[in-house]
């Protein structure tokens, strides 16, 4: 029997109708055991730059610290208590006030690693010895040469301590040759002015006296400083003369002030 034409093409569309359905089933998807993750999104830039690396050390000055030298340094030379300071007749523009010495000398502190009372009281009672309470930067009496700064080191100490400072390596070799120009160049940065006095104790003083000031207590303390003055500062004082009381005064104002 023939099967009409109109039958077979009406069996053949309901084939297709049927077969369109099944593939649109996605139950294949959803059972798929192992499905592939989409990836996540990309974190967005930051717009801060990484921190540098730190070097382990820190030339930062805490106001609280900064603020208990100025202190101490008006109890110890008081003429420094004053705002602005008041100049030597013989020494225009060379003063300072406790307010102005007192960043200077902590940040020599640290550079030169000066952390016990005594190397603390030892540095900074020279200093206000030597320039009559930060008055003086230059001698005047008797008007030396290329000596100065605020432990008022003699020509060659402030060429070897202008030779340490990285700063002025540009214009060191002129400088070498000339005494007051390499004093010019030391005094006209606060940080170099008042650093003398800690670079000279750790560079110059023999490590006996070193030992004795870091090392020392309240029992100690006077003989390490009197060690200091005699065989590093070499003040020309005979062994088993007295100490100038001039220099007592600071130094036991120093030890005590800086105690706190």
């Amino acid at each position: 029997m023939k099967i009409p034409l109109f039958a077979l093409l009406l069996a053949l569309t309901f084939s297709l109708l049927a077969f369109a359905q099944d593939g649109d089933d996605d139950s294949c998807f959803a059972d798929d055991p192992d499905p592939v993750p989409s990836a996540p999104p990309a974190p967005a830039p930051s717009s801060s730059p990484p921190s540098p690396p730190s070097n382990g050390t820190s030339t930062t000055i805490s106001p609280a610290a900064e603020a208990a030298l100025i202190a101490a340094l008006k109890t110890i030379a008081p003429a420094t208590a004053l705002e602005p300071c008041k100049d030597a007749a013989q020494a225009p523009g060379q003063c300072s006030s406790a307010s102005q010495a007192a960043g200077p000398i902590l940040r020599s502190f640290q550079k030169y690693t000066i952390e016990s009372v005594a190397e603390k009281a030892a540095v900074v009672s020279l200093m206000v010895f030597e320039t009559a309470e930060f008055k003086y930067q230059r001698n005047v009496f008797p008007g030396r040469p290329g000596q100065g700064t605020r432990n008022m080191q003699m020509p060659d100490f402030n060429k070897k301590y202008a030779t340490s400072i990285e700063e002025l390596t540009p214009i060191l070799t002129p400088l070498s040759y000339n005494i007051n120009a390499t004093l010019d160049a030391l005094v006209k940065n606060p940080d170099y002015d008042f650093g003398s006095a800690a670079w000279f104790l750790r560079n110059e003083c023999d490590e006996g006296t070193q030992t004795a000031l870091k090392k020392s207590d309240d029992g100690t303390m006077d003989a390490a400083w009197e060690m200091y003055l005699r065989k590093c500062v070499n003040i020309g004082i005979e062994e088993g003369a007295e100490i100038p009381e001039e220099r007592k005064k600071y130094w036991i104002a120093a030890k005590e002030a800086l105690k706190g």
